[in-house]
């Protein structure tokens, strides 16, 4: 994946953050960079399924038809 300018920008202002609060930068926006690479594959995956946190409702399809 490519960055852009405004990637970069906002990773250096994400690190800052994270070092601020006592968080290691690196470690933190590798498990960031982890569940977006996740949730990217559960937009596209048409076998993803899941129950409803608050109902016993059962999620099909993905996660882009919600």
């Amino acid at each position: 994946m490519e960055l852009t300018q405004l990637d970069v920008a906002e990773y250096e202002f994400r690190c800052r953050l994270w070092a601020s609060l006592g968080l290691n930068p690196h470690k933190t926006a590798t498990k960031e960079r982890e569940i977006l690479e996740q949730q990217q594959r559960e937009r596209y995956d048409i076998s993803f399924h899941s129950m409803c946190m608050f109902c016993d409702q059962e999620f099909t399809g993905n996660r882009f038809d919600y």
